[in-house]
């Protein structure tokens, strides 16, 4: 698995530990301080999403958790759930070939972020 060294990274970068980026670029994002949220968040999210796709395989995504009410113990509908997932992996693909394709070409979002309040 990739998310919890990603992850990792990500709260690095937003206590202000040196993994990487320049101190300029620390600036830049203002982390540590009001732009620490978003990659906070972000880990928070894919390593949700991430322990979700294990439900897909294991055992205990087929039928739904004793301590979800009105829906404990019945079968977890396989149609939603692929599609969720789907749609998780499509939008990792394209977001990994935008980064391979961009990040070459030096496309920033530095004047994004410079833009926040």
């Amino acid at each position: 698995m990739t998310n919890p060294p990603s992850a990792m990274w990500r709260l690095a970068i937003a206590v202000g530990i040196p993994v990487g980026p320049a101190p300029s670029e620390y600036q830049q994002m203002h982390a540590p301080g009001r732009g620490s949220f978003c990659p906070v968040g972000l880990s928070l999210v894919s390593e949700f999403f991430a322990v979700l796709t294990l439900g897909l395989v294991q055992s205990w995504g087929e039928v739904w958790p004793r301590w979800i009410p009105h829906l404990r113990g019945r079968p977890v509908p396989v149609l939603p759930a692929t599609v969720l997932a789907g749609l998780g992996a499509l939008a990792t693909t394209v977001f990994g070939v935008l980064f391979v394709y961009l990040a070459p070409a030096g496309v920033s979002t530095h004047r994004f972020a410079s833009d926040a309040p």
